[in-house]
């Protein structure tokens, strides 16, 4: 479903549109016996991103690009792999809509 959530972002409110879906839970096992499916993590995918009103999202956009290069560059001249929490900003994002909406 679209939802709005506003989250704090490095000491700024941040307003996010986009897409919630609920967690569902595993089923170990359907109604005839057959064996079940595995549940979804709760997901938020990111539309817009607003501050004080105004679009930003652009802005996320290229900082993603720059983190995406900086790990690629650091791979390639050291041979290690750049460890993160998250893979881009958007994970990040999400990560943190989910938890606003959940509480």
């Amino acid at each position: 479903m679209k939802q709005k959530v506003t989250i704090k972002f490095g000491g700024a409110e941040l307003e996010l549109d986009g897409f919630y879906a609920e967690a569902t839970p595993d089923r170990f096992y359907e109604r005839n016996g057959d064996p079940g499916t595995q549940g979804e993590p709760a997901i938020f995918e990111v539309d817009t991103v607003k501050c004080d009103g105004k679009d930003i999202t652009e802005i996320f956009v290229r900082f993603d690009e720059v983190i995406t290069q900086t790990a690629e560059s650091v791979k390639k001249q050291t041979g290690y792999k750049y460890s993160v929490q998250y893979e881009d900003v958007w994970s990040m994002l999400s990560d943190l809509a989910v938890k606003q909406i959940e509480q």
